[in-house]
């Protein structure tokens, strides 16, 4: 996968991104986020797996719908940029990614929204360096590759965490295997120089209000919004990523408004597209943990 990246010329550092990682949650609040983010005034990509109908549900931008159509014609100008040795030893979700890289290029996205597939560490997605990234729960689940202790999962995921970058965490310690995995995921952000926000304690919601403490303010600051919990606990880390991305907005991003303002008028736009009921909704599903 590097060497891929590297012979398209480090595709994956030419726009900034999110990666969003965890047992579950990571689909739809990677699909939450890019919707936000498009709706503060981004030009976002977003890549999610798997798909269930077409190919083009993987690779997404805010703008205007990606076509299957689209993403084929697209292939032979990313395959004659690749070794032919090297393209045929890529996996289909690596080929997939850099085709998701390529086509967000083209579209000039200003941001990329990256669900993790696998753990975290070792998962193609990795190969950015993220502007924030974000794990919303650690739970047993693809044993074979990462481990059958939350501890080890854990790690795995928390390689998603870069230096000096912001990490999110959706989840607070109420369990055993929750403080397990807290602390695996502190240890790495501490020894990355990496900001950490809580569930629970920097983030949260309550009472049918969402609210976030800006702990990198000289004093917090409380910021209470009117949200119905519909959507519930995955919006937290949503929320609270947006208000990071949106304060180090990518060099020739367009903004119209403050970070703040903008980040309430999304979130007020999301709620109003998913809870009219007049209309039919079309809602991603979870898959089970393998």
């Amino acid at each position: 996968m590097q060497l891929a990246n590297e012979q398209l010329g480090w595709i994956s550092a030419r726009t900034p991104s999110i990666l969003v990682a965890g047992t579950n949650g990571k689909g739809t609040t990677s699909s939450f986020l890019w919707r936000l983010l498009a709706l503060g005034g981004l030009r976002c990509g977003l890549f999610t797996s798997p798909h269930l109908l077409s190919f083009a549900e993987r690779i997404q931008m805010s703008d205007r719908p990606v076509t299957e159509n689209e993403l084929e014609a697209a292939i032979p100008g990313l395959v004659a940029q690749i070794d032919p040795g090297l393209w045929a030893e890529l996996s289909f979700f690596e080929a997939s990614l850099l085709l998701g890289f390529l086509t967000w290029r083209r579209r000039n996205s200003d941001l990329n929204v990256l669900e993790v597939g696998l753990g975290g560490r070792l998962d193609a997605t990795n190969i950015v360096s993220p502007v924030a990234s974000i794990i919303t729960s650690i739970g047993i689940d693809h044993t074979t590759y990462l481990g059958r202790r939350i501890s080890r999962i854990a790690f795995e995921k928390a390689g998603s965490i870069h230096p000096g970058r912001p990490v999110v965490v959706g989840f607070a310690g109420m369990d055993h295997d929750n403080m397990d995995a807290l602390k695996v995921i502190a240890s790495a952000a501490e020894s990355r120089s990496a900001d950490l926000y809580l569930a629970g304690r920097d983030f949260g919601v309550e009472g049918g209000k969402f609210y976030f403490f800006f702990m990198s303010a000289p004093s917090a600051v409380l910021i209470l919004i009117e949200h119905q919990c519909r959507i519930g606990q995955a919006v937290a880390p949503v929320a609270h990523a947006v208000e990071n991305i949106l304060q180090r907005r990518p060099q020739g991003g367009q903004f119209v408004d403050h970070p703040r303002r903008c980040l309430r008028k999304g979130l007020a736009r999301h709620q109003s597209v998913f809870l009219e009921a007049s209309k039919p909704v079309r809602q991603r599903v979870g898959a089970d943990p393998g």
